[in-house]
């Protein structure tokens, strides 16, 4: 093997490998924390849309006669 060829193969491996542990640890670690806060945060919109309505509904309620 020529030493260009082994070159080429050992950045192959090495990049391989790198995209390989970067996929991996976004996928095991990055991205369910990102969907934790997601779910808080909509949890927290939910809340807060649910308490306007209550205020809403409370104030159209005490126009009625």
């Amino acid at each position: 093997m020529s030493l260009r060829f082994k070159i080429l193969l050992m950045l192959f491996a090495t990049l391989s490998i790198y995209g390989l542990m970067d996929y991996t640890v976004h996928r095991l670690f990055v991205l369910p924390t990102f969907l934790n806060q997601e779910h808080t945060r909509i949890e927290e919109h939910i809340d807060h849309s649910m308490q306007i309505l209550s205020f809403e509904l409370l104030g159209a309620g005490s126009f009625m006669p």
